[in-house]
């Protein structure tokens, strides 16, 4: 994606938010989630320039710094969470040995899904 793309996409999610914010506003009647928070996940080998595991990784800390948070790791996942209220930001790098764990893990089920 060049940078356009991302400007682009970037003016647009914003203004999207913005018309759902009034738009919840205005119809107060709509049912919102009542335990859910709403996340957005920034995976940043796909959504990045980066190109190998260790530039993503890197990336999730670029982005840790500039949100002002600390990276957590656990289980392969490298993590910056930054929390408005229940809005939250997440920049994330999986490891590839926890994503072939967690494929390792996956079985078919009967109807020919995972579980």
């Amino acid at each position: 994606m060049t940078h356009t793309d991302t400007a682009t996409r970037r003016r647009r999610l914003i203004a999207d938010l913005r018309e759902f914010a009034t738009y919840l506003e205005a119809h107060a009647h709509i049912p919102i989630p009542r335990y859910l928070d709403l996340e957005f996940q920034v995976h940043t080998r796909n959504d990045t320039d980066a190109a190998t595991e260790d530039e993503a990784i890197a990336e999730v800390g670029r982005i840790a710094e500039r949100l002002g948070v600390p990276v957590t790791v656990r289980s392969g996942h490298h993590v910056a969470t930054l929390r408005m209220g229940l809005v939250v930001y997440k920049a994330v790098a999986i490891e590839e040995q926890a994503r072939a764990a967690y494929r390792s893990s996956l079985r078919p089920d009967d109807s020919g899904g995972v579980r």
